[in-house]
């Protein structure tokens, strides 16, 4: 860890963004740091983020780490797929 990064990691322990467009709310970009994990600092943010027009549904993309939060919240899966990457040669 960086010294850049464990200061701000003093104050940001978890992210979500959320963006609206034709009827449904986005979630996106939901990560929690390491030691900041199991606290419910995630789910918390996910809600706010889902909640931006609380008469919309919302969507979320996310990893198998927030599967179970994802699961406790309501949120049904819908489609699962492996991103590839090949770094250069």
């Amino acid at each position: 860890m960086t010294r850049d990064t464990a200061a701000v990691s003093k104050f940001v322990e978890t992210f979500a963004s959320a963006f609206v467009d034709a009827g449904v709310t986005n979630v996106a970009l939901v990560v929690t740091l390491p030691d900041a994990r199991g606290k419910g600092y995630g789910e918390a943010m996910t809600w706010q983020a889902a909640l931006t027009e609380p008469n919309q549904h919302a969507l979320l993309l996310s990893s198998d780490a927030g599967r179970r939060v994802y699961d406790r919240m309501g949120f049904l899966p819908l489609y699962r797929f492996t991103l590839w990457y090949r770094g250069r040669a």
